[in-house]
């Protein structure tokens, strides 16, 4: 490496990195001391018990953020950043030389950030992330000025195509704008099963109540200790709306040739990059109370998106079909996806196959119940749970075959839709069994990209004419 290719564009990260990294890894350190306090005091009074380990524990916190706080100091001080044409380097020099290289060519998207204290200091939190899937960490992250991170942002969209005096990417217009409401709607329609029940338990007791003629006179004569009760009930709840609201606050999303910008926050605002032709696959999902008014979450298969929790894990909030479809358009106008195609079950014959697999465990299993001398109601349950399990499993998978994708669902009831385009498929697992090859039907497994970091998508059985059509694209 040339030394005035890593000069170009040298910079450092923000000095607050030093204090971001060193409470980082002091808040893990108080954490295991807290939960584990009762073992700690139990040890230290084993060994001398007129040490005072309140005080011991302050000492330990205090040398233990003094050394963290030096060496992160260190790293920061030999740590420099530039980049240069196709590539970003981080260099260190402290008694070796060291230096890693990220292509711009293998950059799947990138991530600017702000919360109230980074926009306070003027500094941005940067991370990059590379095209391999399923990381549960960013490839890189930097705290620096908000002009490096502007032109670090201007650097990357060139080399993805976008010019930095392009009209539309000066401009606060954007192809997508999601409304307040809509964000409301999201957050409600992904309040979990386990609050729903809590819900449903807060409404039957103020119910009971009102049935009782009892409502008014616990109002009246506890109205606080009766307010107090309700809202620590209910209280994880509305923190879940109201936290979701707040972080996905003024959601904006807008085209700009082959990159997809996303805009969203009120506290901590979020900015995403995300090169169109990394997103390896389209997921929808549903959630109890969505499938209810027929709305659906929309997800990408894509490194830094739906990766980490607190990352954007979604692309787009809870919509209806029809303007999921205007968002199919708008990312891939040359492929005519949507998710309105009618469905197919899997071969008939396929009920055959399990009808086989339940028949071999009833025989061995309904012996042994017989055996144990259940009630006959017992056993003929059980013979009717196989054969509701049968149909369930039967129905379990719907599948389209498109010219440009296929589009696979997935549940019973809540589902999961998944559009797989042709040219990320890298290669298919074909299981054939006694029966299903004497069937012409077949076990068919998708995968997406290949090696550790593969994402598996199964087909159910098709049959030999659809296992055909699949192969030839």
């Amino acid at each position: 490496m040339k030394e005035e290719n890593i000069s170009q564009n040298l910079f450092k990260s923000h000095f607050i990195s030093v204090f971001d990294n060193t409470l980082k890894i002091t808040w893990v350190a108080t954490i295991l001391i807290i939960t584990n306090f009762a073992i700690i005091v139990n040890k230290v009074n084993e060994f001398n018990k007129n040490i005072n380990v309140n005080i011991l524990i302050i000492i330990f916190l205090t040398l233990f953020v003094t050394i963290m706080f030096i060496y992160y100091f260190i790293m920061w001080k030999i740590t420099s950043i530039s980049y240069n044409k196709d590539k970003i380097i981080i260099y260190k020099s402290l008694v070796v030389r060291d230096l890693s290289e990220f292509l711009i060519k293998n950059i799947s998207g990138l991530v600017i950030e702000q919360n109230i204290l980074e926009k306070f200091f003027k500094v941005c939190r940067v991370k990059i992330y590379t095209d391999q899937l399923r990381k549960k960490k960013e490839d890189m992250q930097i705290i620096v000025k908000k002009d490096i991170a502007d032109k670090l942002k201007l650097f990357i969209l060139e080399r993805f195509g976008v010019l930095g005096n392009d009209e539309k990417l000066k401009s606060n217009t954007y192809d997508m704008n999601i409304k307040l409401n809509n964000i409301m709607l999201h957050s409600f329609f992904n309040i979990s099963i386990g609050n729903i029940v809590i819900l449903l338990n807060v409404f039957w007791i103020i119910f009971t109540m009102i049935a009782k003629g009892t409502l008014m006179k616990e109002v009246l004569y506890d109205f606080i200790g009766f307010t107090v009760t309700i809202l620590s009930i209910t209280l994880p709840i509305i923190y879940s709306i109201i936290s979701s609201i707040l972080k996905f606050y003024k959601f904006k999303l807008k085209r700009i040739k082959d990159i997809l910008l996303v805009r969203f926050g009120l506290f901590t605002t979020k900015n995403y990059i995300k090169k169109i032709e990394k997103i390896n696959g389209i997921n929808f999902t549903e959630t109890l109370i969505s499938r209810v008014f027929n709305y659906k979450l929309v997800k990408v298969i894509c490194s830094g998106v739906a990766t980490k929790k607190n990352e954007l894990d979604f692309l787009i909030p809870m919509m209806s079909r029809k303007k999921i479809d205007q968002v199919l358009e708008l990312l891939f106008p040359n492929h005519n996806l949507k998710i309105t195609q009618k469905l197919k079950k899997q071969p008939i014959l396929t009920i055959g196959i399990y009808l086989f697999i339940f028949s071999v465990i009833d025989f061995i299993l309904i012996p042994v119940l017989m055996y144990l001398r259940l009630p006959v109601y017992i056993i003929i349950g059980y013979m009717m749970l196989s054969i509701f399990l049968l149909i369930v499993l039967y129905m379990f998978k719907k599948i389209s075959i498109e010219d440009e994708y296929i589009l696979v669902s997935t549940g019973f009831y809540i589902k999961k839709m998944s559009i797989l385009l042709y040219d990320k498929i890298k290669y298919i697992k074909i299981s054939d069994g006694a029966m299903s090859s004497n069937f012409n039907i077949y076990n068919v497994n998708l995968y997406i990209l290949s090696g550790f970091n593969s994402v598996r998508t199964n087909l159910g059985y098709i049959s030999r004419t659809n296992l055909s059509k699949i192969k030839r694209k």
